[in-house]
């Protein structure tokens, strides 16, 4: 086993304000210790609701989403200085802050989490998401958190039939763009 190097950059990790006490809250019950000395100072910590993503040229807004309150789940928007703009919804159900957003997005990451047949507001189903994209046709739509297996995979539920236009994301995935706001998605085989 090799030693790991020192991190060039700092690690930035996006949450909510307050998130900062409540994350390393919980790395001290796990872990105790774990966030003293140099990995203490490979983070820098962003608890701001909208603004630039250091040393990027991306912008984001963090939005209200729909699921458990307790949860305090949010969406985030991001916008390249090109005008690319995705957004991430994150775990949720339909709700009015993502339709505002989708209107001006050209790619949408939508989970999936339930089949058809669970009635559950705090998460998009494989009609949901067919109907976001009919609503959109001018965005790529991408599905993650997905309550079917993966299509190679053999264990798990079935993948739901959805349209071609509608892809369902796996592990190692690529989303690929350039600054001329072109992009390309490269699937794992």
């Amino acid at each position: 086993m090799t030693p790991q190097s020192e991190p060039r950059e700092p690690l930035e990790v996006f949450c909510r304000p307050g998130g900062r006490e409540i994350l390393e809250g919980l790395c001290n019950v796990g872990f105790p210790g774990a966030l003293e000395g140099p990995l203490k100072e490979g983070v820098r910590w962003n608890e701001g609701e909208k603004g630039e993503i250091s040393g990027t040229r991306w912008s984001f807004e963090r939005f209200p989403v729909i699921h458990t309150p307790e949860t305090d789940p949010h969406g985030y928007s991001l916008v390249h200085e090109c005008g690319l703009t995705l957004l991430h919804c994150g775990d949720s159900g339909p709700c009015d802050e993502i339709e505002k957003r989708a209107v001006n997005s050209q790619i949408i990451i939508v989970e999936m989490g339930v089949p058809n047949f669970v009635n559950s507001p705090h998460h998009h189903n494989p009609s949901d998401v067919i109907e976001m994209a009919r609503r959109h046709p001018h965005a790529s739509i991408f599905v993650t958190h997905n309550y079917a297996r993966s299509p190679e995979e053999k264990r798990g539920f079935e993948p739901a039939e959805i349209p071609d236009g509608i892809v369902q994301l796996c592990d190692g995935d690529k989303l690929i763009y350039d600054d001329e706001c072109n992009y390309l998605l490269i699937k794992n085989k």
